[in-house]
């Protein structure tokens, strides 16, 4: 019942993973940058590599259920 209470330890390891998640994108950000500035590519090239990930993603997506996600990821 009380599961879900912060704590200020509970508090912390979220503050921590953010802190994670934050430097792992901005890491991510800046070695993207350097392979844009490497292959001297412009930004009409970035957005078709997105939209390369996008279309993947989309092809998993569109066959997945709702049903089935809420059953593997519920909280």
């Amino acid at each position: 019942m009380f599961d879900n209470i912060p704590t200020p330890k509970l508090l912390d390891e979220e503050a921590r993973l953010v802190a994670e998640k934050h430097a792992l994108m901005k890491r991510t950000a800046l070695e993207i940058e350097q392979i844009l500035l490497r292959e001297d590519m412009t930004v009409g090239d970035l957005l078709e590599i997105f939209g390369l990930f996008v279309n993947r993603a989309n092809r998993v997506f569109e066959n997945t259920k709702i049903k089935t996600i809420k059953q593997n990821y519920e909280i």
